[in-house]
């Protein structure tokens, strides 16, 4: 796979993992990220790989972050037209304090 191409084939997959389950904590997301770092660069050896081991791991890291955005999304009903009308309230409400 090229970059541009994981980076859609993730998109897909993140979008089938089931994103009902809650979100994890800031905590939780940086412990499971240094884990799986850890895990694949000096345990399975992705350091003998190079730049494209490193390349990889931070793909799946980001893989792992991306879950867990989409699970807040759904979580918070944070849809693309729910995020526009919350933004169109916060601006009226600003050019109503400049006038």
């Amino acid at each position: 796979y090229t970059a541009k191409s994981y980076l859609s084939v993730m998109d897909r997959y993140t979008d089938i993992e089931p994103v009902n389950a809650p979100p994890n904590t800031v905590t939780q997301t940086m412990i499971r990220v240094t884990g799986r770092f850890i895990n694949n660069y000096f345990f399975r050896k992705g350091y003998k790989a190079g730049l494209p081991g490193l390349y990889l791991i931070i793909q799946s890291i980001y893989y792992e972050v991306l879950v867990n955005m989409k699970r807040y999304e759904a979580t918070n009903n944070l849809a693309i037209k729910t995020i526009e009308d919350k933004n169109n309230i916060v601006r009226d409400e600003l050019l109503a304090d400049l006038k």
